[in-house]
């Protein structure tokens, strides 16, 4: 069979593009082993069917033998090609069968050159390195495999075709890697599809109003559901861990913080529901500052008290105003970050007045209003005066103890 002939090029990787070329696609015209196989005899041509009566318009056909596979087939696929078109088969249909036949030939060897150093480790901060020299030798493979493929078409091969890699593909392959590669395609059309939705719906808009964020949820519900259709269970779960907004979410926000993989998992599960219910609710909304006053506690006992307090605080100094007002007053971080230890409590207060039934309205604001005084002489006593009214006015936690809904 032909593939022998390509299937040769798998074990030539370490060899130039000409050596290799040259094993792939022998110069002279004859096949490799063995002559193309001769056509068998043409059948007896039928008898012409009898003219219809009346004015019915006919077609005449001419019986020609159709070739066998066989006799088309070749173990040189420079005359493989010539077959193919001899027998009248559409140039786009050769191209099909070539560049599906050569990709198939060469996948094992690009399979090889993914993973590897570019496992994504989902539970880090850092977005993981690509492996630049692995990156480098996928080119080269793809270099190669695009020059036999000019070299039978005579025409270079369209980058889709011959699979030309790029940093985007290098990137989707380091994340989506745990998955079979039809289902990384698919979802990866499928993320990509949702994100021009989303550029669609705010182009020439510097910010999303209210019903923006309602669109946004809901492409998003959308995307969810149409992956979900075409993965495992397994296989979900951990496209969320890698993938997900609230993944990125905690990556982005750990700080200096130095998760394992099974406190980021623990904590992914807590906040995945929270995320999916409140992502684009306002953050002094009472309703989500209650929920997210439970899964904190959640989190708490999970992680066990030391090191939930040093998360919670490099979590909340990594996207809090607290760095300007610090960098204004110059206070160190190690000072700072103090005043983080001061966020659940008060938010747990605020959440058992706004519950307490037997206050009325005016008890109930009051109480807010000196629970939130409370706090900001609190913030002082750890960052000066002047600093902590200034995060007062930054601060929206701060301003949302003394909401009542």
């Amino acid at each position: 069979m032909k593939t022998s002939i390509l299937l040769a090029a798998t074990a030539i990787g370490g060899l130039g593009l000409a050596t290799g070329l040259a094993l792939i696609l022998p110069l002279s015209p004859a096949p490799i082993t063995g002559a193309t196989p001769a056509p068998p005899p043409a059948a007896p041509a039928a008898a012409e069917p009898a003219a219809p009566a009346g004015n019915a318009v006919t077609r005449c056909f001419t019986n020609h033998a159709a070739p066998s596979w066989n006799a088309v087939e070749s173990e040189d696929y420079r005359q493989y090609v010539a077959n193919l078109r001899a027998m009248g088969c559409p140039e786009a249909t050769v191209r099909d069968i070539i560049v599906a036949d050569v990709n198939k030939l060469y996948a094992a060897r690009e399979r090889a050159l993914v993973g590897g150093t570019n496992k994504f480790e989902f539970w880090k901060k850092q977005r993981p390195a690509l492996d630049e020299a692995r990156l480098a030798q996928k080119r080269e493979l793809l270099a190669e495999k695009r020059a036999v493929l000019k070299e039978l078409l005579g025409a270079d091969a369209p980058a889709a075709e011959s699979g030309a890699v790029s940093q985007s593909e290098a990137r989707k392959e380091q994340v989506l890697g745990f998955l079979p590669r039809e289902k990384q395609d698919q979802v990866a059309e499928l993320r990509e599809s949702c994100s021009m939705k989303v550029q669609a719906l705010m182009a020439g808009k510097a910010r999303p109003d209210k019903s923006d964020l309602e669109r946004i949820q809901a492409l998003e519900s959308e995307l969810r559901e149409n992956v979900a259709q075409r993965l495992t269970p397994q296989e979900m779960e951990d496209l969320e861990l890698r993938a997900s907004g609230t993944a990125n979410y905690l990556r982005a926000t750990l700080g200096d913080f130095e998760m394992t993989e099974e406190e980021f998992c623990a904590v992914f599960k807590l906040r995945k529901g929270l995320d999916e219910q409140y992502g684009y609710t306002s953050h002094e909304d009472p309703r989500k500052v209650a929920a997210e006053v439970a899964v904190e506690q959640q989190v708490k006992a999970a992680l066990g008290d030391d090191r939930y307090a040093q998360y919670t605080r490099e979590r909340n100094w990594s996207t809090s105003t607290l760095r300007n007002v610090a960098r204004d007053f110059n206070i160190p971080k190690e000072t700072a970050v103090q005043v983080f230890d001061l966020k659940g409590p008060a938010q747990e207060a605020a959440t058992r007045i706004r519950m307490d039934s037997s206050l009325a309205p005016a008890q109930r604001q009051e109480a807010l209003l000196g629970l939130q005084q409370a706090t900001v002489e609190g913030i002082a006593r750890a960052i000066g005066a002047d600093a902590a009214q200034a995060y007062a006015r930054e601060g929206s936690w701060i301003r949302a103890l003394s909401r009542e809904k």
